[in-house]
């Protein structure tokens, strides 16, 4: 975004170049126009007005007075000098060319935009399709710490108890958290082989089945925490403590955990459902940035048109300037002509030709043509 904004600033400003090269080109050709009228033609009009009143001409009932071509074809031919040296009379050609590659441009970038907006929509409606399936990772996600919780809180208590086998504690304790860990999978495979059974009584057999197993295991370690109390305590321990204490505590812990996981581990539809949302969301962040790039890009554009047309519209309109002014002297130049023709004339009479303008020829003008500037007005907006 930045870099589009430097590249506008720096289009806008070899905009401003050209029209202040350009305008300062038409200044200097009207100055050296203004020399020329002044040394040349002047001196030359006066001339033929002297000489065309000595002789009464135009007659006092011309209303066509051709005498002054000479004027008209002299500033005509300014006026063709004129449009061949400037610079602005490919103008209108430019902007034919610009808007005609403004419009394929954006009929692509409409295109392409079209296409984001379509791939949002559709990643939308899956979005609002898989909402359960997030719904149903974030349940699991609150109860997994609970389930962790269940399955190693106790078998690291009782790791104190391996120091029977091991005498490092460091090490006793790197078993019981490698033992937590096992208890965690048993958990999980258990949660999966009663979530295949069909009836009741394949549930009920495959759980018994599961708690035994998983007993069996606590019972030992109960054992090994009942032999380490006693070797602390010397054998007083002031109390009886039975193995099946430790493992009712650590069995229904467990029972707890594998339930948690039977009711909230979803299910590899639902990871795979539940990953479908994740790209599905990254896909609409992904494609919403490259929707604003376009968009983007398609003001820019359209920008980089609107100051080149102006652009050239104020270029075009400083030649019609130009052509006024010529236009202008032109006028200038005839009006000396019958004031000095009236002033010299023997009859004293002033011709009708001289009335009002009438006998002076117009100039041929290029850049007096509305169209010129009617074509920058050009719809940027029209379908294509």
């Amino acid at each position: 975004m930045f870099k589009n904004k430097i590249k506008n600033q720096n289009k806008s400003r070899n905009h401003k170049n050209l029209v202040t090269v350009i305008k300062a080109s038409d200044n200097q050709y009207v100055q050296q126009l203004e020399e020329v009228y002044v040394e040349e033609i002047i001196p030359i009009t006066l001339e033929k007005a002297k000489d065309d009143a000595s002789h009464n001409v135009p007659s006092s009932e011309t209303k066509n007075f051709i005498q002054s071509n000479f004027l008209t074809t002299r500033f005509n031919r300014e006026i063709i000098n004129y449009k061949s040296s400037s610079q602005n009379s490919q103008q209108q050609f430019h902007m034919n060319e610009e808007i005609k590659i403004f419009k394929r441009q954006k009929t692509r970038l409409l295109e392409k935009v079209k296409k984001v907006k379509n791939d949002l929509r559709i990643k939308e409606r899956a979005i609002e399709n898989l909402k359960s399936y997030r719904e149903r990772i974030a349940q699991y996600n609150k109860v997994f710490p609970g389930i962790l919780g269940l399955c190693t809180g106790e078998a690291l208590f009782s790791a104190t108890s391996l120091q029977l086998l091991m005498p490092n504690m460091l090490l006793s304790l790197l078993v019981g958290c490698v033992f937590g860990v096992a208890l965690y999978f048993s958990a999980l495979i258990g949660c999966n082989i009663l979530r295949r059974t069909n009836t009741r009584i394949q549930f009920i057999g495959a759980l018994a089945l599961i708690l035994s197993i998983v007993g069996g295991v606590f019972l030992t370690l109960g054992n090994f925490r009942i032999e380490y109390l006693k070797v602390m305590s010397n054998g007083q321990t002031g109390f009886e403590l039975s193995a099946f204490q430790f493992m009712s505590i650590q069995l229904f812990m467990f029972t707890c955990a594998l339930f948690l996981k039977y009711n909230y581990l979803p299910l590899k539809s639902e990871i795979e459902k539940y990953q479908q949302w994740k790209n599905a969301k990254k896909g609409i962040q992904k494609d919403v940035r490259k929707k604003n790039d376009l968009e983007n890009t398609l003001e820019t554009l359209e920008q980089n048109l609107s100051t080149s047309l102006i652009t050239r519209r104020t270029l075009i309109s400083s030649s019609k300037d130009v052509e006024l002014k010529i236009k202008a002297m032109y006028e200038d130049a005839y009006q000396v002509y019958v004031s000095k023709n009236i002033h010299f004339r023997s009859d004293s009479m002033i011709p009708i030709c001289f009335e009002d303008n009438q006998g002076l020829p117009p100039l041929t003008l290029y850049f007096q043509d509305n169209s010129l500037l009617e074509f920058n007005n050009a719809d940027m907006n029209d379908e294509i």
